[in-house]
């Protein structure tokens, strides 16, 4: 059994009975509750398109998961369009009237999100208790809690026995999280692809860190993990972790193979364009001097990035770090700084804008206002500093919202009544024609990293493997001189067109350097793992000597791996000469048959081991020359892992290698969404909740499938 800890005392706000009475009692119910799906979601499709198509099948895969993990959206119930539904008079008895006037008073008293009555779990519950031969009653809050920390310790149980019978080689992913309250945590999500090629992954811990986030805390929390989960560090191919000087000590000192999240690497790369500092943040906030109140305009209806919202809002020293790691990259990089820095100030500017309609009430209705013409009116969005694809979605909202805008500048200009913008005029520059074309250009040139980013983003197909193909095909669209042609076109007769073309094409070639700065130590092994990837055989992306010396390391690695087999399945006693127990004819006739069929002959396929490491060589050889032919024919919508699930009892050496290497992620994403849930957990509203409880509350709202 797994050391679990023992539960704490119960108290304060899990200690207390309701009111101090008894639990109510319910009768079985006659409410005809609609059934739903599981909510187990139907099996993903993974992406099936060779090289440059395949990062873009991939954006609805990733899309798909982000509808999972919230597939409800909230709506703005009290909106003066929303008409209100009059219950039906054939609803049901008075029963039932009285039992939805009870579940519609406990909604709005308890505020409760109304598209509770969808949730599986609630529906679940009243259905048992509706089904029940006799009367139940509502547990008390002490039996909550301990069902759950009992759940939990099952669970966990259960898991841990799961991986130590189909977990041999797995990816881990960690990062560091600091709440509202000021309590940090730490996260350890684990990946893998099981016997049957199905990619799973955990979420293990999220737990607090008390000590200061140096490599002697994290490194123990780490330590801790693993061995409370008997994981193996030498089975743990690569951990994802993030830039932080702490953790990768940490790493370094428990002999890790690790390195830096690549969604936090392409931040660093683009951040150098946008990047929040924290004096921009204190002038964009405008608001704090034009009397705006700090409400929330934008819904999750409206967001176009599943980012927005994820974050708490960052912390000065955050912004710091981020823009010291930024700083470090450009200073590194033969890059022209005055370029990049000219655009980071026209992003800011029109941050300022963003942050002044998103926050304030009448900046708000006016803009709303002057989009009469439009069925649903946009709202701006604001980026946050950790969030690169938060600060695209907001100038890509901008761009949508350029008349509104123009119009309202306009208001400020000619209309007498825009006296109560008085303060307004002095504080928000109306942007150029020339700001527009760079937040134009900015937004082309950014595309291809989101998607590159969203590709490799995602937990439910192999992405690792994917990383090389992926980072050189973003090098190769954004190497395209003519990116901006199309866009220049709209605006050659101004007369900023040439200077700001010109500017821009610095920060195309910026974003060149700096992208081959920060991935130049790329591990030359994913150069080889992508040919585990059939998709990736025979990519146009690697030159003739790159695929040379990946097929050369590919094969060294199945020599390493059909060694190891042979002495553990074929010579269980090692001080046994190799091959003495066969009969001499035997071995002849073998000797003979590999002279007679040379490399074509498969001794594993035959059962028969080879004799000495030049054969065992030749056989890896031809079966990699065999895996080559038949991946060369793989089809476009080919997923790579039902492949193998098909095809490794043919490729009996290279089946681990791909067990190994495809079951990996390449960033920290799944972490940051564990902290997401914690976020919801971990709420003001519950803020005695004890940190066992939330940690047991946490392992069965992300493992759902344990």
């Amino acid at each position: 059994m797994m050391d679990i800890p023992a539960a704490e005392p119960l108290g304060g706000a899990e200690g207390r009975s309701i009111s101090g009475r008894t639990s109510p009692t319910i009768a079985p119910a006659r409410v005809p509750v609609a059934t739903t799906a599981d909510g187990t979601p139907p099996a993903p499709r993974y992406f099936r398109m060779p090289e440059q198509q395949i990062i873009q099948q991939n954006e609805e895969l990733r899309k798909a998961e982000v509808v999972q993990l919230d597939p409800i959206p909230p709506t703005n119930t009290c909106a003066s369009t929303t008409p209100i539904v009059t219950p039906e008079a054939a609803a049901g008895t008075a029963e039932q009237r009285h039992a939805d006037d009870l579940l519609a008073m406990w909604i709005a008293s308890s505020l409760r999100p109304a598209s509770i009555v969808e949730d599986p779990g609630f529906i679940n519950y009243v259905n048992y208790v509706n089904g029940a031969p006799q009367a139940l009653s509502v547990p008390a809050r002490e039996m909550v809690v301990a069902h759950i920390r009992s759940k939990a310790a099952e669970l966990r149980a259960s898991l841990k026995l799961r991986l130590a019978t189909e977990c041999d080689y797995f990816s881990a992913s960690s990062d560091i999280w600091t709440s509202r309250s000021a309590e940090s945590f730490l996260s350890v999500t684990l990946h893998y692809l099981d016997a049957d090629y199905n990619l799973n992954g955990w979420t293990l811990e999220v737990e607090r860190l008390p000590d200061k986030h140096d490599a002697a805390s994290i490194g123990a929390a780490l330590a801790s993990c693993f061995d409370r989960w008997d994981l193996s560090r030498d089975k743990c191919t690569r951990f994802l972790r993030d830039g932080g000087s702490g953790i990768k000590q940490a790493c370094d000192d428990l002999c890790l193979r690790h390195f830096s999240c690549v969604a936090h690497s392409l931040h660093l790369v683009v951040g150098a364009g946008f990047m929040w500092k924290n004096g921009d943040a204190a002038d964009a906030d405008v608001s704090n001097n034009l009397g705006a109140q700090r409400e929330d305009h934008t819904g999750e209806a409206d967001s176009e990035d599943d980012d927005i919202g994820l974050d708490d809002p960052a912390s000065p020293d955050l912004i710091d770090t981020l823009s010291e790691e930024v700083a470090t990259l450009v200073a590194s990089s033969m890059v022209l700084h005055p370029h990049l820095e000219h655009a980071r100030l026209v992003v800011a500017r029109f941050r300022k804008l963003a942050v002044y309609f998103h926050r304030s009430p009448k900046g708000f209705n006016r803009l709303k206002a002057f989009q009469k013409d439009s069925d649903t009116p946009l709202k701006t969005c604001v980026d946050s500093p950790t969030r690169w694809r938060s600060t695209m979605v907001m100038l890509r909202r901008l761009l949508r919202l350029r008349p509104a805008l123009d119009a309202f500048f306009a208001f400020l200009r000619d209309r007498p009544e825009a006296h109560e913008f008085d303060d307004v005029r002095r504080k928000l520059a109306r942007p150029t024609s020339e700001d527009w074309f760079i937040v134009q250009c900015l937004v082309k040139l950014l595309e291809p990293f989101r998607v590159a980013t969203g590709h490799l983003s995602g937990a439910r197909y192999p992405t690792l493997v994917a990383l090389f193909p992926v980072i050189r095909s973003l090098r190769d669209e954004i190497s395209e001189p003519n990116l901006f042609d199309e866009l220049h076109a709209t605006v050659s007769a101004e007369p900023f067109a040439l200077g700001a073309l010109s500017m821009m094409e610095s920060v195309r070639r910026s974003f060149i350097v700096l992208l081959d700065e920060r991935f130049a130590g790329m591990h030359a092994e994913l150069k080889w793992a992508l040919l585990l990837d059939p998709r990736f055989v025979n990519t146009q992306l690697l030159s003739t000597d790159e695929m040379e010396q990946a097929s050369s390391c590919f094969i060294s690695a199945m020599v390493l791996i059909a060694k190891a087999a042979a002495v553990d399945s074929n010579h269980p006693n090692a001080s046994t000469p190799r091959g003495r127990g066969e009969p001499a004819a035997k071995r002849a006739k073998l000797s003979f048959e590999r002279r007679l069929f040379g490399s074509r002959m498969n001794m594993r396929a035959q059962g028969h081991p080879a004799d000495d490491d030049g054969q065992i060589t030749e056989q890896c050889k031809w079966e990699y020359n065999q895996y080559v032919r038949e991946a060369s024919l793989v089809e476009a919508n080919c997923s790579p892992l039902q492949w193998w699930k098909d095809n490794h009892t043919h490729f009996r050496t290279i089946a681990p290698l791909a067990r190994k290497w495809l079951g990996c992620i390449a960033t920290s994403v799944p972490s940051e969404r564990a902290f997401s849930t914690t976020g919801n957990i971990v709420a003001k509203r519950r803020s005695a909740l004890k940190v066992a409880v939330a940690r047991d509350m946490l392992f069965l709202s992300e493992n759902p499938s344990a």
